[in-house]
């Protein structure tokens, strides 16, 4: 067997591999005569069966696998002397040979292949020279505030007043349907509840806060929520989507609900049921932790995106981009369009991601096990039923079990942890540097990020 190759352009080359009877001649011979001894036809005995028959339905078979595994053999031996990495599948130049090999021993054959190499790659942006810019975000006294006014809300209760309705009511409408201004008869009628800040007709607002329980009004069904059609005639009508009806009721208002929210005592700190909130300052300093840890995890986020774009924007990967695009191309369907120069673009950003992540992966031995995998799913478990202690342990390794069965599940999980394990590696070598922020400009620093991100993605 010989093996010749010539560089057609930085990291892309063309391999001529020739096979000659004396590579292949034996091996065939070999396998002809294995089937010839285990070879079941009907009329023989086992181990009788003549060769010319045996050559007759096997021998091509045979020639084409024995063949197919020379070529294997010797491209990998070539790329182990040459110390090559492939960067893709090998790229045939002809397959008139292939289709050409017959059972005749005394043939020598020709094969050309074009081939992509793997670049070094030198990561940039990963030292203690290098330093990033993580936000400290101020968590502002008013969000305090809203949220403590939320938690009064939700602890609060629901009473009927006799008040015209203002801001955060439910009023309760005996309303019936209308058509041309007259009520329908055999319409629809049933109790309507109209939720003050849902309703998206601000003329219908004021007359809520111009009426009280007894007064009539109409209004338009569909104005009383920002929600779909098909949403209201359902939840709010009770009827199916395909049913004729207008958009316009009327009828008297039977009731006006009124939250009141509850008072900050220690009644109210006793039903939070924290061991560490004993008063208003320490739920305050509990509400903005929590709004700190989120702050945290965000800027977090930010800080690895910003690390990102610096490796990309500072390593060079160069690719063999002619290859590549003809590999592609090759791997088309002939009811294919060829890759456009966009779609290239987008494949060849995600090829030089994967090679510096693999890179980084090898320098900080970054590996997923099983199990990993599968505690993650447990905690994703956990956040979906709101943290419950009561689902049990059975339960959630058995969910936890179902989705280590959904190969894309995994793999996504997968990468997720690789890349909270990887970029968790690259600033312990980095130099970050904290700064104070408030929200404000935190939300437009995330703003930019956003927009750079899908600047990048075209």
């Amino acid at each position: 067997m010989h093996i010749a190759s010539k560089e057609l352009s930085p990291l892309h080359i063309e391999v001529d591999l020739t096979i000659e009877p004396s590579d292949y001649k034996a091996d065939f011979e070999k396998s002809i005569k294995e089937m010839k001894n285990t070879a079941q036809m009907k009329g023989f005995r086992k181990g009788t069966v003549p060769q010319h028959i045996i050559m007759k339905f096997y021998g091509k078979e045979k020639i084409y696998s024995t063949i197919q595994d020379k070529i294997q053999k010797g491209i990998q031996s070539f790329f182990e002397e040459q110390n090559i990495s492939p960067l893709a599948d090998l790229l045939p130049l002809h397959d008139e040979d292939q289709e050409k090999i017959t059972t005749d021993t005394s043939k020598t054959y020709h094969f050309k292949f074009e081939l992509g190499q793997k670049p070094k790659v030198n990561v940039k942006g990963i030292s203690s020279t290098d330093s990033y810019t993580q936000y400290k975000v101020q968590v502002a006294e008013s969000k305090v505030d809203e949220a403590i006014t939320n938690l009064l809300k939700r602890q609060g209760s629901n009473e009927e007043v006799d008040d015209k309705a203002i801001p955060g009511d439910l009023v309760y409408v005996d309303a019936k349907e209308m058509v041309e201004g007259e009520i329908k008869e055999n319409g629809i009628q049933k109790i309507i509840i109209l939720s003050f800040d849902d309703i998206i007709d601000a003329s219908l607002q004021e007359t809520l806060q111009q009426s009280k329980k007894g007064d009539t009004i109409s209004f338009d069904i569909y104005k009383s929520e920002d929600k779909p059609r098909e949403f209201i005639n359902k939840h709010l009508l009770g009827q199916e989507d395909d049913e004729e009806h207008g958009p316009m009721f009327q009828g008297p208002i039977v009731k006006v609900m009124r939250l009141t929210p509850a008072t900050m005592n220690e009644e109210f700190i006793k039903k939070l049921e924290h061991p560490q909130i004993s008063d208003e300052d320490s739920l305050r300093e509990d509400i903005r932790k929590q709004f700190s840890q989120m702050n945290d995890k965000d800027a977090v986020d930010i800080l690895n995106t910003e690390i990102y774009f610096t490796i990309n924007r500072d390593t060079e990967v160069p690719l063999p981009e002619e290859f590549l695009r003809k590999a592609i191309n090759f791997q088309q369907t002939k009811s294919e369009t060829p890759i456009t120069d966009d779609d290239f673009k987008s494949y060849v950003r995600a090829l030089k991601w994967e090679l510096i992540r693999n890179e980084l992966m090898v320098k900080y031995d970054i590996k997923v096990t099983r199990e990993e995998i599968k505690l993650e799913f447990i905690k994703k478990i956990y956040g979906y039923f709101g943290g419950s202690q009561q689902l049990g342990y059975d339960f959630m390794d058995n969910m936890a079990e179902n989705l280590m069965k959904d190969k894309k599940q995994v793999e996504q999980t997968a990468d997720e942890l690789i890349g909270n394990k990887l970029f968790g590696k690259i600033r312990e070598d980095i130099t970050i540097i904290e700064e104070p922020i408030s929200e404000e400009a935190f939300s437009e620093k995330a703003k930019e990020i956003s927009e750079k991100i899908k600047e990048l993605n075209g």
